[in-house]
């Protein structure tokens, strides 16, 4: 017996309908991981991005500090003194999200928490200074950055800590009168 042309054709647009599914399911599942994957890249981009100028502001900082040492870090970069003990001196700076400083007479609490951080603490030993620059992340900032070697050494820093350099400088240039080359 032969089949009627409407079964046939039923079976047919159900077999069609079935391949149109599985492609536009196939095509969601590859726009969904496209999506996903400019979302990681964005993210990746933005934390090099906050990686790189915490870098560049913490050199900053630090040659800052040894050219015109704790004035110089005071007028350029606007800190202010933390904490002072008898070898140790620390100072801070609130950063906007360019990592640039700013005013800290315009930021009240909820702003400040919000910002970056940059914290310098100057220790004295000697004639010898050395500095350790911490760039961090406010309360309310993304995740962090980077966190190195140097910042596992801060427990208290909630998981904020973006970049840790150090560096140090002689204070005592009293042999070097006269243009005199040690």
């Amino acid at each position: 017996m032969k089949e009627k042309p409407q079964e046939r054709y039923g079976v047919c647009s159900q077999l069609f309908l079935a391949e149109l599914t599985a492609a536009i399911f196939l095509f969601i599942l590859c726009v969904s991981q496209c999506i996903l994957a400019f979302a990681v890249s964005e993210r990746i981009s933005r934390r090099t991005r906050d990686l790189n100028q915490a870098v560049v502001m913490a050199q900053a900082i630090v040659e800052v500090w040894k050219a015109q040492g704790e004035e110089g870090l005071a007028e350029m970069l606007l800190f202010s003194k933390e904490m002072q003990e008898k070898e140790i001196t620390a100072y801070w700076t609130a950063l906007n999200e360019r990592w640039e400083p700013v005013e800290k007479t315009f930021f009240d609490e909820k702003e400040r928490s919000m910002c970056h951080m940059a914290r310098i603490e100057i220790h004295r030993k000697e004639g010898l200074s050395e500095a350790v620059v911490t760039m961090s992340n406010g309360n309310g900032a993304s995740e962090v950055t980077y966190q190195g070697k140097a910042a596992e050494l801060l427990p208290d820093s909630g998981g904020r800590v973006v970049f840790v350099l150090r560096a140090g400088k002689y204070e005592d240039d009293s042999e070097l009168e006269g243009g005199g080359v040690r």
